[in-house]
């Protein structure tokens, strides 16, 4: 049983091999979350296509939205450098108030993870002044990582799997002011042939230049 539940979107992975036969497997495995755990509070990005497929209106829901669609609105939102580390700020606007919000990951995904974080912590006890400040030391391992090494270049570490977190994160990346773009990425596993052609096309599409690696080594 879960007391509160999380909707952030829904792309096409986890399909074939050993996975799910079929996007419509998948997504419908995705919705029984929402549906079959008991849980008393539903917090979901109102701007994704299949939320109203994964709304349970028998719970109390929260929706957030960077397009004025929900509770909780992302507004403002601008890249910003600083110390090494790529990141954005917001400001998170609800019915009575407004937060500034800066979070170490950039993107207009960012915003929407910073506010979904927010609300859940709410519902724990915590206000949003003392989230919206925690937000802004943060920094998830293999996430969006920046490692600050060098004065004249950014490397950055994250978990993006397919064509579609791979496209967030270099269109993200693409933002910022930069001379050059280098993508080094690699695809292992039985469970991901059906995610290399989408990596490498959403590579050449937005790189001026790729590595691909056997990953692990």
């Amino acid at each position: 049983e879960f007391e509160t539940i999380v909707f952030t979107n829904l792309a096409p992975d986890h399909i074939g091999g050993h996975e799910h036969p079929t996007f419509e497997h998948y997504r419908d495995c995705k919705r029984s979350l929402f549906f079959e755990y008991k849980a008393k509070n539903m917090v979901y990005n109102a701007d994704d296509e299949a939320c109203e497929y994964m709304i349970n209106p028998a719970l109390s829901l929260y929706p957030v939205s960077s397009y004025g669609n929900g509770s909780f609105n992302a507004s403002d939102i601008e890249p910003y450098k600083e110390n090494g580390v790529l990141g954005i700020s917001f400001k998170m606007r609800t019915s009575r108030s407004a937060y500034n919000v800066k979070t170490r990951s950039p993107g207009a995904f960012s915003a929407y993870n910073a506010m979904i974080a927010m609300v859940c912590a709410k519902l724990c006890g915590v206000n949003f002044s003392s989230s919206a400040k925690k937000l802004a030391d943060i920094s998830v391992i293999g996430r969006f990582e920046c490692v600050d090494i060098f004065k004249d270049r950014i490397f950055v570490i994250d978990y993006a799997h397919n064509g579609f977190s791979l496209r967030a994160v270099l269109e993200a990346l693409k933002k910022y002011p930069h001379n050059r773009l280098i993508c080094l990425f690699g695809s292992v596993g039985g469970r991901t042939e059906g995610r290399r052609a989408e990596l490498g096309k959403v590579a050449a599409e937005l790189c001026d230049f790729s590595i691909i690696t056997s990953d692990n080594p």
